[in-house]
């Protein structure tokens, strides 16, 4: 597995610098993330999750039975889906547009999470264009939008039926940037026939989830089955803030407001941390370095009875270990104030320095509308969800044509669970603290856009850092957050004095 290359928020900055002097982001205000969904007899769209593994680039050229025109548009696109069945449908579909488009040549690159930011940065800034079309994250996206980097696309969305076909838009300043593909939620994942040889129940508070990771923890329970309790992880990645985030948002905290102020200093924050870092005494030792992987080569190989993920767990166990097929199941995070998990939405862009911009643009929605989409949806099942609205629909299918979620019901129905609590801090900034005002049991969606998220996940690291702070040097988790929290609040200062934010 490619190890993780961190951008320094130097590098962030160089990025989302507006050109020209006094030049301001999207009108110096927050932005509003326009979310609409959609509700369609078949769902075609697909989820991404971050796979970081496959860091290589293949060229597709297929033959198309029709005469090669004079002037052929190449298409580069980029993206993160790199698990063997998703690339196998990508080549479909590729073979499929090219047949019907002979004026058009897709270029399939694939890479990990851990290197799209840097790839995308490098070829998105200099002079020549290296990516025509592309899968990056939400608040990267707002930041390219805002830049000029990226092509409006509001003629796709009125193509394909208007913003109601989406399960959300990214829009800045009235102009639609992105459309996703394919949702996501995250949840805990946990060997059900353990659980069950043993009287241990599902838990449902933050309490319960530590007893279960001692009992499974042979330091505590030499009887216990497994070697270790839990996979989590507690290296300075972006893993890491995404699996610990949903901890501080249940507790009630938010490291930002609707108005993009930093909000963390708070007892919920400090509870939220202790929370996340008691687990760390019943993981490997090697989770200090764990990233997106390593969760789940530990879970499904047997030392650890608890993870969390995304849905790419399921599809895995019947990849990687069959024999524990019927025996992985999955149960959402426990609720303190709220009970929250991450979003992760998987969208696609265009470069508007792309010269292939009208093929582009029919690739894009050939991706959404072709056949092969719900086969995309299937090479990773629960993992990418519909990008529909009422995604509670296509799971409540008596065959969604996803094995392994048709064979594992209550997997499905819990997936579908979970997209109702699922929250992204770029979409829907402030929705915590709304929510708490508002006596909410989970987050208020305020439709406020904040690509400022991507502050927290530079070189510094700054949830992680905490994380780090309390296991390894033993500071108190009130400590630790009063004094990360004017950290954060002078790094996100710093950022929208440079790109001129107000």
């Amino acid at each position: 597995m490619a190890s993780q290359k961190k951008v320094s928020r130097r590098d962030f900055l160089r990025l989302t610098t507006l050109v020209g002097a006094g030049a301001t982001i999207a009108a110096c205000t927050p932005q509003v993330v326009e979310k609409t969904i959609v509700v369609k007899e078949t769902v075609p769209v697909k989820e991404t999750v971050q796979v970081k593994e496959t860091v290589s680039v293949e060229k597709m050229v297929t033959p198309t039975l029709k005469p090669s025109p004079a002037k052929v548009s190449y298409i580069r696109f980029l993206t993160q889906e790199t698990d063997a069945p998703s690339v196998a449908v990508y080549r479909k579909m590729v073979a499929q547009f090219e047949a019907a488009n002979p004026d058009a040549r897709v270029e399939l690159q694939l890479t990990g999470a851990e290197t799209i930011m840097e790839r995308m940065v490098a070829a998105l800034t200099s002079g020549v264009t290296a990516i025509d079309m592309v899968q990056p994250n939400p608040p990267l996206a707002f930041l390219l939008a805002a830049k000029g980097y990226l092509e409006p696309i509001d003629d796709i969305v009125k193509d394909l039926g208007g913003e109601q076909f989406f399960y959300s838009v990214y829009k800045l300043n009235g102009k639609t940037y992105a459309v996703p593909f394919a949702g996501g939620a995250s949840t805990f994942w946990f060997r059900k026939d353990l659980f069950d040889a043993d009287g241990i129940k599902v838990p449902t508070t933050f309490e319960e989830l530590e007893a279960a990771a001692k009992h499974f923890t042979k330091k505590f329970n030499p009887k216990s089955p497994t070697e270790y309790g839990i996979s989590l992880p507690l290296s300075k990645t972006q893993s890491t803030q995404m699996w610990a985030m949903p901890f501080f948002w249940n507790c009630g905290a938010e490291v930002f407001d609707k108005d993009l102020n930093v909000v963390l200093d708070s007892p919920e924050a400090a509870k939220g941390l202790t929370y996340y870092t008691n687990l760390a005494q019943y993981t490997p030792e090697a989770a200090i370095n764990y990233n997106w992987g390593d969760m789940i080569n530990t879970f499904l190989s047997g030392q650890t009875a608890i993870s969390m993920y995304l849905g790419r767990m399921l599809p895995r166990t019947y990849a990687n270990a069959p024999q524990l097929v019927g025996k992985v199941k999955a149960f959402l995070y426990p609720k303190e104030k709220l009970q929250v998990c991450h979003d992760d939405p998987n969208i696609y862009v265009i470069s508007s320095k792309s010269p292939s911009i009208d093929a582009c643009k029919r690739w894009l929605k050939f991706t959404l509308q072709t056949q092969l989409a719900n086969d995309f949806l299937c090479g990773v099942p629960t993992h990418l969800t519909p990008a529909t609205k009422d995604q509670e629909k296509w799971y409540n299918q008596d065959k969604t044509g996803c094995k392994e979620l048709d064979e594992n019901v209550d997997v499905k129905l819990l997936t579908a669970q979970a997209q109702k609590i699922a929250y992204n801090m770029v979409l829907n900034s402030g929705g915590i603290v709304e929510a708490v005002k508002q006596g909410k049991t989970t987050f208020v969606p305020t439709g406020v856009a904040n690509p400022f998220v991507t502050v927290l996940e530079g070189s510094d690291f700054f949830i992680p850092s905490m994380i780090q702070d309390v296991v390894l040097k033993k500071m108190k988790p009130a400590d630790v957050v009063k004094a990360t929290a004017p950290k954060i609040d002078a790094a996100i200062k710093a950022a929208k004095k440079e790109v001129g934010w107000s």
